[in-house]
C-alpha cells in the first residue's frame, strides 16, 4: 500500500513538473473519468456484446497485482483494460498512410483486442508484446477465434517479452501505446525507436492513447507532433523520404515483401 502511494506521489510530482498545475489537473481529471467511464454499465455491456459476438474474452480491468509478472518488472505495469472501438477505429482511420506499407505494434497488447480491431485495416503486418503470460495466452487464444467478415490483415502475432527488450522490426510502424507501462519503461522503448529510426530512416507513426508519459515524447527531436489532444497523442518521425523508404525496401527487400 505504502508503495502504491509513494509511487502515486512520484507521479504526480513528475506531471507537476513536466505539464504544470493546470495540465496535471487534466490528466489527473482524464483518469478518474476513464476509471468510472470503464465501470460504467454501458461500457460493460458493450464489451460483453463484443466478446459474445466474436467468441473471445477482451473484456474487464485487471490490476497490475493480478498479473503473472516477475516482481522486478510488475512496479512498470500499468493496469488492463480494453481499449474501445470506435476510439480506436477513428484514430487509425485518420492517419493518412498507406498501410499496407505499415507494420501494426500494440506494446502491452493485453488480451489483444487492438490486435483484433486492427485488423480490419489493411496492415502488412500485425504485432503484439505482452509481458504477462496469462494475457498473451488469452490473447493468442483470441486470435484462433476472431473471424470477422471484415479483415482485411491476417497475419498476426504475439510476442512474449519485456517490451524495453523487444528489437524494433526495421520498416515503416504504426507503434500504438494506449498507456501500458510507467516511465523507465517507456523511455527504454522510445531510446529503442530512436536508435532503429538512426539505424534504419523511415516512417514511424506513434499512438499514445491517454498519455499520461506524454511530456516524454515531446521532448524527443526525432518526432514530430502530428496531433494532441488530452485522451490522444499521435507524432511521426521526422525521417520517411520516399528515398530513405525506397532505399529500406532495398535493403530489406525480403522482410518488406513477405
Amino acid at each position: 500500500m505504502m508503495n502504491s502511494v509513494a509511487s502515486m506521489l512520484k507521479r504526480i510530482s513528475d506531471s507537476l513538473q513536466h505539464r504544470g498545475v493546470i495540465r496535471t489537473l487534466m490528466v489527473c481529471v482524464m483518469g478518474i473519468l476513464n476509471l468510472i467511464l470503464r465501470d460504467d454499465r454501458v461500457t460493460a455491456y458493450r464489451e460483453r456484446r463484443f466478446d459474445r459476438k466474436f467468441g473471445v474474452d477482451t473484456a474487464g480491468i485487471i490490476r497490475h497485482d493480478d498479473l503473472n509478472i516477475k516482481d522486478a518488472l510488475r512496479m512498470h505495469a500499468t493496469l488492463y483494460q480494453a481499449t474501445q472501438p470506435a476510439l480506436l477505429e477513428k484514430t487509425l482511420a485518420e492517419l493518412q498512410i498507406d498501410y499496407q506499407e505499415f507494420t501494426f505494434v500494440d506494446f502491452g497488447c493485453g488480451k489483444g483486442k487492438v490486435l483484433l480491431l486492427a485488423s480490419s485495416f489493411p496492415f502488412k503486418k500485425i504485432i503484439g508484446v505482452e509481458l504477462a503470460a496469462d494475457l498473451r495466452d488469452i490473447a493468442r487464444a483470441n486470435l484462433k477465434k476472431y473471424a470477422p467478415k471484415k479483415q482485411l490483415c491476417k497475419e498476426m502475432e504475439i510476442v512474449g517479452m519485456d517490451a524495453a527488450e523487444f528489437l524494433i522490426p526495421p520498416w515503416p510502424l504504426v507503434c500504438y501505446f494506449y498507456n501500458p507501462f510507467k516511465e523507465e519503461i517507456m523511455i527504454k522503448v522510445l531510446n529503442n525507436i530512436e536508435q532503429s529510426l538512426n539505424r534504419h530512416p523511415r516512417d514511424v507513426v506513434i499512438v499514445y492513447v491517454y498519455p499520461e508519459l506524454d511530456y516524454l515524447l515531446q521532448n524527443r527531436s526525432f518526432l514530430q507532433t502530428v496531433r494532441r489532444r488530452d485522451w490522444c497523442s499521435i507524432y511521426r518521425s521526422n525521417c520517411r523520404t520516399q528515398n530513405q523508404l525506397g532505399a529500406l525496401r532495398n535493403e530489406h527487400g525480403a522482410e518488406l515483401t513477405a
